[in-house]
């Protein structure tokens, strides 16, 4: 009758024992929503070894492998390339220059960021009498290799001034080839793509030839939305020089940073915040944090990606050193807010539960107590109340074997002082009956 059973071990943790089992529950049905671990390491299309997206990519891979990330940088032919390497899942991530693509060619494709100006030149010997893009009608020019965004853009800027190759000679020739036959009047003109702080550019210049000043760039910008106009002071290219010799106004698309549409998410405020450390001083043609950019993309941007750009990092990789753990909980939020609105009401209800189950210890000995009571009261035989003295002793017995917290000692103290009162009044009972006997 007095011996703890397991009844009691239910009744006292099963709230805890319920609450563990609902948690464990919902993170089992919760864990199919949270987003794999980010790859630790990626593909970037580059471009060729000698031009710049190859060092630059070079360049992210070093900064990117400092903290965790390993980039393995390859050789494309171009944008081009780097494009369908991405949109057909062979790659993570590449450069590429703006108006080459679009979403309907590459639909894989998302753009990041804009990252700077690749301002086109359009080159010519001095004294060649062209102003217009469509004064080269029937003349050489060369247009860039075939895979190239030099090749793309040139096209597409021809084509709206008529300009074909069924009208004009259109040359596939790279650019140190082309200009070799620029500079030997071979042919009339050069489309390029180069940044306008390259050593190459400046040694064309100087070698006597001169940059196309483009008219009509609202024409080109309004329906080649890729495209931007920029003015180049005089003596931006070179001071000491003074190239060029007066302000001139280009076009000029822009290099974004695209990525596969299969790219992991969490990756994208780890590339961003390199980004942001390489590009934000500018250039030549850029201003002090122009770049990176939302403005002139091709394809989607992911929606963390603009997010990054408008605020900047979140709280979590603000306040966390450490890009993987910041992501890792971040991957895991899902479950917070579940798990809280879960385990709030649970544990409002459990310590009240828990309160219950240690008082129990203690109270249901009252029931004990007050059936024995009762029992003095009725009876008159003294062998009932022998019987009822040894089954209070037996509850001595088992109270001297109760636990509770601290807190708890007051009442189980006065448990105590209650059975020894029930026990003194059965002796006191008990040796009246005796004495009267006698």
């Amino acid at each position: 009758m007095f011996k703890k059973g397991i009844k009691e071990y239910l009744l006292l943790y099963l709230p805890w024992f319920l609450a563990f089992i609902v948690t464990i529950f919902l993170v089992i049905w919760l864990w199919r929503y949270i987003e794999p671990p980010p790859p630790r390491e990626v593909c970037f299309a580059a471009g060729k070894k000698e031009g710049r997206y190859y060092k630059l990519a070079i360049r992210y891979s070093e900064a990117l492998y400092k903290k965790g990330l390993v980039v393995n940088v390859i050789e494309t032919d171009g944008t081009r390339e780097n494009l369908k390497l991405l949109n057909d899942g062979l790659c993570d991530i590449g450069f590429a220059q703006g108006g080459v693509g679009s979403p309907e060619i590459f639909p894989n494709v998302r753009s990041l960021a804009s990252l700077f100006y690749e301002p086109l030149w359009i080159l010519l010997s001095k004294g060649s009498g062209v102003e217009y893009i469509g004064d080269l009608k029937g003349k050489k020019v060369s247009i860039g290799t075939i895979n190239s965004g030099t090749y793309s853009l040139a096209l597409k800027l021809l084509n709206l001034n008529g300009l074909n190759s069924s009208n004009t000679d259109l040359l596939t020739l790279d650019a140190k080839t082309a200009v070799d036959k620029l500079l030997k009047r071979e042919i009339d003109a050069v489309f390029i793509v180069i940044s306008a702080d390259s050593v190459l550019l400046r040694n064309f210049l100087k070698n006597g030839l001169e940059i196309l000043d483009i008219k009509r760039v609202r024409a080109y910008t309004s329906r080649l939305r890729f495209l931007t106009s920029l003015v180049v002071g005089e003596g931006v290219l070179d001071v000491q020089a003074n190239i060029p010799q007066r302000a001139i106004t280009i076009i000029s698309p822009v290099a974004t940073l695209v990525v596969s549409s299969k790219f992991h998410p969490a990756l994208i405020p780890l590339i961003l915040g390199e980004m942001k450390e390489i590009h934000f001083t500018g250039g030549l043609l850029e201003k002090e944090e122009e770049f990176p950019s939302s403005r002139l993309l091709d394809f989607p941007q992911p929606k963390t990606a603009r997010i990054y750009l408008e605020r900047g990092p979140g709280l979590l990789y603000r306040i966390i050193p450490s890009f993987w753990l910041a992501s890792l909980i971040d991957r895991l939020k899902i479950l917070f807010i579940p798990l809280l609105t879960l385990m709030f009401p649970l544990f409002k209800v459990i310590p009240p539960l828990y309160r219950w189950g240690i008082r129990r210890r203690i109270y249901k000995w009252y029931k004990v107590l007050r059936e024995i009571e009762l029992s003095m009261r009725k009876d008159k035989e003294l062998k009932k109340f022998e019987e009822l003295l040894k089954e209070v002793e037996k509850i001595e017995q088992e109270t001297s074997k109760v636990k509770v917290p601290l807190s708890y000692m007051e009442e189980l103290y006065h448990l105590h002082m209650h059975v020894d009162l029930i026990r003194k009044k059965l002796i006191s009972k008990i040796n009246r009956l005796r004495h009267e006997e006698l």
